[in-house]
């Protein structure tokens, strides 16, 4: 599927609680959902056939509920980006073996790497609060507040990060809508994925390896 978002990054998390007190921003409603606790495996092979395809394989911990998502890399000509993402739930857990697991999701990854073994590359820790952004009634844009931390970064281990990400609003309703956040919060539009920039602070992105 397609997945059409924006990210922003704060060296400030007291962003974050002001976002949490606003009850309308703009013409949407904000309802609070949920906090989540993530951990996130990010595999690839020893050779990156998968950073080099731009593309990001997750395993993503979420209590006793996993799942496994690949997702496309790409860099924005704005500050919307438009990626496509696989994702799906799996029901016996985190798996033994992931070079094995049997699913759609892994078929396109095989394709990849021509099924050579995959390795952890980079776990992040995340700390998600998520917030509906609601007009008529209807989930227009999901916002979501993460307090990250990669795991053995050499440099700005702890991340603050801000993801709103279309459920029935469009392109163009999500870009009006980064006016009103990007001129009254303390954000900065940023251009790497969570994967790109623990790679850099962990120092594991491959040597020679340039986009």
């Amino acid at each position: 599927m397609k997945e059409i978002e924006a990210r922003f990054v704060t060296s400030d998390p007291s962003v974050f609680d002001r976002l949490l007190a606003y009850q309308r921003l703009g013409s949407y409603e904000v309802r609070f959902r949920e906090r989540q606790l993530l951990v996130t495996d990010y595999l690839d092979t020893e050779r990156w056939d998968l950073l080099k395809a731009r593309s990001a394989l997750r395993l993503c911990r979420r209590g006793r509920d996993c799942s496994v998502c690949l997702q496309t890399l790409c860099k924005r000509s704005g500050m919307v980006e438009v990626r496509d993402e696989f994702e799906e739930p799996l029901p016996d857990g985190y798996p033994a073996r992931i070079d094995t697991l049997s699913c759609g999701v892994m078929d396109r990854v095989r394709k990849l790497t021509r099924e050579r073994p995959l390795l952890v590359v980079l776990t992040i820790e995340n700390n998600r609060t998520i917030l509906d952004l609601v007009r008529g009634g209807g989930k227009c844009f999901e916002m979501v507040l993460d307090d990250v931390e990669f795991v053995n970064a050499c440099d700005q281990r702890r991340h603050f990060e801000v993801e709103i990400e279309c459920c029935t609003g469009d392109q163009f309703e999500l870009e009006a809508l980064l006016g009103i956040i990007g001129s009254g919060f303390e954000l900065e539009q940023s251009r790497e994925s969570k994967f790109e920039r623990g790679l850099r602070l962990t120092r594991s992105w491959p040597a020679g390896l340039k986009w």
